[in-house]
């Protein structure tokens, strides 16, 4: 069995809340002589924090059963053939 990983759904987030708390979010200073592995683990934090914020305001997607998705198999032929 196939389980789709969910995705939050940003066009129906709490925005108003959400601005608030990104207009309070205290950015860490970068390393003062940073290696690029340093800055990277920075950046890397920076993100994950902004993500977890995103994901805590955001409600899941849930698509509706009836809806059909646009890619198809003819299309993947048609892909192949293309390229």
């Amino acid at each position: 069995m196939i389980t789709k990983k969910k995705k939050n759904d940003q066009r129906i987030g709490a925005w108003d809340t959400l601005e608030l708390i990104i207009k309070d979010f205290k950015v860490l200073a970068a390393p003062l002589c940073p290696t690029p592995q340093k800055l990277d683990e920075w950046m890397s934090g920076l993100q994950n924090c902004l993500v977890a914020l995103l994901k805590e305001h955001t409600p899941v997607s849930r698509p509706s059963h009836h809806s059909k998705p646009w890619w198809t198999p003819h299309l993947t032929i048609l892909r192949r053939e293309y390229h």
